[in-house]
């Protein structure tokens, strides 16, 4: 049996990549219409109800607690009327949680599960906007 010089199996190898790689970059071509992402995809909220008490009269003053993920938590408060309403921009679209706090009150927590709310306008890493309303009664301590 006739054996191969070195030269040569490292001269064919060459060649195979070549080749290899020609029809890589020609296979690329017929992919113009997609488009490569990397990151991870964010989502704007808007966060909005009243917080009542066992009698129908509005809480003012109640801290509304939003817990979106590990590193991104925002807050505000009870108007008058018992209303809030925040917009959380940019975040990662996960399932948020919403604690409701007042001295007089017993404290309340909610998960809000994905089928409570959709995501519009999204492309791309970004979900869209997402609508969230939420009203409590909270009971006297």
């Amino acid at each position: 049996m006739k054996s191969i010089s070195i030269s040569t199996k490292e001269t064919i190898n060459k060649v195979i990549l070549y080749l290899l790689g020609l029809i890589g970059l020609f296979n690329c071509e017929s992919c113009n219409d997609i488009v490569d992402e990397y990151g991870c995809p964010t989502a704007d909220y808007t966060f909005k109800g009243k917080v009542i008490d066992e009698n129908g009269l509005p809480i003012e003053g109640v801290n509304i607690i939003i817990d979106l993920d590990y590193y991104h938590k925002d807050s505000t408060q009870t108007n008058k009327e018992g209303e809030y309403d925040i917009e959380v921009d940019n975040v990662s679209p996960n399932i948020p949680t919403l604690s409701f706090r007042h001295w007089d009150y017993e404290p309340f927590d909610t998960t809000i599960t994905r089928k409570d709310y959709e995501f519009k306008d999204g492309h791309g890493w970004y979900e869209g906007m997402a609508n969230v309303e939420v009203n409590v009664t909270l009971k006297k301590k």
